[in-house]
């Protein structure tokens, strides 16, 4: 299930137009069973998990310093550089012991396998350091990666305890598309913008607004300005989303400028609902 899911979440940005991404895989037991088998007592396996959280790997590498596991500290200490392909299961494979993390890291190698069996290989890394800023992650955490975003643009993972928070006990496993970070990581070339950019002054507004459900409900895409009722900014906003056509409602009459060449002609809606106006 959790193979399917994440099949799911790189077929969703293949089809939203993302061209380069990296969907990194890791496992909540991982770094809990670290924590666990580096001796710490639980003051600092606390700080120690919630600066991984924050990131901030100079905490991290001065809470491990006095761990005595060799291998336990390596691991806390290069948490930064945990993060690449399969070889990185095989790093940490050998350096730990405890249940917990050896578990992990077999489901990680074993889900890797599949996803490749599926053609998906291009599209996955390991990040090693990954672990739930909330509780309710108990096994697979992912997260999306794109150039042009600064963040994840889809963060997934399985949280077996959640839903029986609302009355319903039963494993589940999912994941969430970031749409403004998604947004920014898409190609201009790829989006396909509305088919009417409607531009209104306040006192058209409910007409503004009317129309453009009436251009919906036949089959359009239509949005109302939120920059204001200057053209030349709402044809530049338009050339930028691709949309090729302006509705000016001024006192309720339907003006369609071609943000192309900026030629203007009276319409109807009827006209426009009619396919008869390009």
């Amino acid at each position: 299930a959790d193979a399917e899911v994440v099949s799911v979440s790189i077929k969703a940005l293949i089809n939203a137009g993302i061209k380069s991404f990296k969907v990194d895989l890791g496992h909540a037991l991982f770094l809990k069973g670290v924590i666990e088998e580096s001796g710490v007592d639980k003051k600092t396996a606390d700080a120690i998990q919630s600066n991984i959280i924050k990131k901030n790997y100079v905490a991290v590498n001065e809470l491990a310093e006095g761990i005595a596991n060799e291998n336990i500290k390596y691991i806390l200490q290069q948490l930064p550089l945990l993060i690449g392909g399969s070889d990185v299961l095989e790093n940490v494979r050998s350096r730990v012991k405890n249940p917990a993390s050896i578990e992990a890291v077999e489901y990680l190698s074993e889900l890797y396998g599949i996803l490749c069996e599926q053609g998906f290989e291009k599209y996955i890394s390991f990040d090693m350091g990954v672990i739930g800023s909330m509780d309710y992650y108990t096994g697979l955490i992912f997260r999306g990666y794109a150039k042009g975003s600064g963040s994840s643009i889809l963060d997934g993972g399985r949280y077996d305890n959640m839903v029986e928070s609302f009355g319903a006990p039963m494993p589940a496993v999912g994941f969430a598309i970031k749409v403004n970070e998604l947004m920014k990581a898409v190609p201009s070339k790829e989006l396909k913008g509305s088919d009417f950019l409607i531009v209104y002054d306040k006192s058209d507004r409910s007409f503004a607004f009317s129309l453009a459900d009436e251009l919906r409900r036949n089959g359009y895409s239509a949005e109302c300005s939120l920059i204001g009722n200057d053209i030349g900014k709402n044809i530049e906003y338009a050339v930028n989303k691709s949309i090729k056509n302006i509705i000016n409602t001024k006192n309720k009459e339907l003006m369609l400028i071609n943000t192309k060449d900026k030629s203007q002609k009276a319409v109807t809606a009827e006209q426009l609902i009619a396919g008869e106006v390009k």
